[in-house]
């Protein structure tokens, strides 16, 4: 029998105990572990941005210790902001309603909404809009009415549609606005308008404040595409990702059929499949169980998955450039700087987003400039394009 040779990457407990919370609302926190590292798990809590959830779930402890008094009041805020956010939501929709504008928002508080997260997990003050391209300039000024503005020019706003899925993001005090007219950038290998989501949009009732969200497969779509944009192309590793995704599975009914009818629509097999495949990953890691059966990736996994799921994208707009995979980077990095790298995924989802960057973004940026990395591109035969290097 064929020895299997894979690593197995093995999590230190504070991380194993952070996911557990993070991954599953059900699970029972007993460990004297918090609160022993309490500072460390606060901070491991905060760059995966799950902290609210983390306080949410030990404020309930019956450990008498002194940083529970602290949570206390810090959730108490939390609430007060989240609720504030809400109420400014509903302003916004009132207008656009009166307007005749369709909208949905999405990610951030219809997370909320399919028990994805609490509210009170919700305290960043920005907004996901999305509305169709033709209502752009009546939107424009509708939140330029509710006291916004937006950060930039008209000439850097109409740039940045031609090649994103919003423009400029309009601020008011501590809130701020992206007004999305798609949701993939020039170039993406998927294809998702406007028309595709607002369609299906729901009104609906959150804590008595009306507001239009995705239905429940639009959102699953979008929180895939989300995730694939944050880990694949930038690099950014987060449980938040997961702990959304796996909770709107695990806490509503999903048409799976008409799910895989949209990632067929619009072509995005590829970003889908990473999204499901490491959330289910991951879920086995910690809980040695999946989240779904894996057969339900069949009908939507693409031939080269396996090839392609280990590449590292460029963080721009083509994502059929690729720099390589992580075992050629592994390698280059272990004989340059002797780092040691072991796993694959779970390694990357729970190291430190520096280190991380150090290793991968520079020898990106250091190819362009010096001479001297070129060598390592051509050792490894990775790919370059120098017109996406600024």
């Amino acid at each position: 029998m064929k020895k299997d040779t894979k690593e197995v990457y093995i999590i230190d407990k504070i991380d194993q105990e952070l996911s557990k919370i993070a991954l599953e609302n059900s699970y029972c926190i007993t460990s004297d572990l918090i609160f022993e590292n309490y500072e460390v798990f606060a901070e491991r809590a905060k760059k995966h941005e799950v902290y609210g959830a983390f306080i949410e779930r030990i404020v309930h402890n019956k450990n008498d210790n002194k940083c529970i008094k602290d949570i206390k009041k810090e959730l108490a805020i939390r609430q007060i902001k989240s609720r504030k956010l809400l109420k400014e939501l509903g302003t916004i929709h009132a207008a656009f309603k009166t307007n005749g504008i369709k909208y949905v928002v999405f990610k951030g508080i219809a997370s909320v909404f399919w028990k994805c997260c609490s509210l009170t997990e919700k305290v960043n003050t920005d907004f996901d809009l999305l509305i169709m391209p033709e209502d752009l300039e009546k939107a424009y000024g509708i939140v330029a009415t509710l006291g916004y503005k937006m950060a930039g020019s008209m000439k850097e706003d109409y740039s940045m549609r031609l090649l994103a899925w919003h423009g400029c993001t309009w601020h008011k005090g501590e809130y701020s606005i992206e007004i999305h007219h798609r949701y993939d950038n020039y170039g993406d290998e998927y294809k998702l308008d406007a028309e595709s989501i607002l369609k299906n949009l729901q009104e609906v009732s959150l804590q008595d404040v009306h507001i239009c969200v995705p239905a429940v497969e639009d959102q699953l779509l979008l929180l895939c595409i989300h995730m694939y944009h944050h880990e694949y192309r930038g690099m950014k590793f987060k449980l938040k990702y997961q702990r959304e995704i796996d909770n709107l599975i695990k806490n509503n009914f999903i048409n799976w059929d008409m799910f895989k009818n949209k990632v067929h629509r619009c072509d995005a097999k590829f970003v889908v499949s990473y999204a499901l495949y490491f959330c289910n990953e991951t879920y086995e890691l910690i809980f040695k169980k999946r989240l779904f059966d894996k057969t339900l990736l069949d009908d939507i996994l693409p031939e080269d998955f396996d090839k392609r799921k280990n590449q590292l994208a460029h963080r721009q707009f083509l994502d059929t450039r690729s720099f390589g995979d992580w075992d050629e980077y592994i390698i280059y990095w272990e004989k340059r700087f002797g780092y040691d790298w072991k796993g694959g995924y779970a390694q990357r989802l729970f190291s430190d987003e520096n280190y991380v960057a150090l290793r991968f973004f520079c020898l990106c940026f250091y190819y362009s400039v010096q001479s001297r990395w070129r060598k390592a591109y051509e050792e490894f035969n990775i790919k370059y394009d120098e017109r996406f290097f600024y």
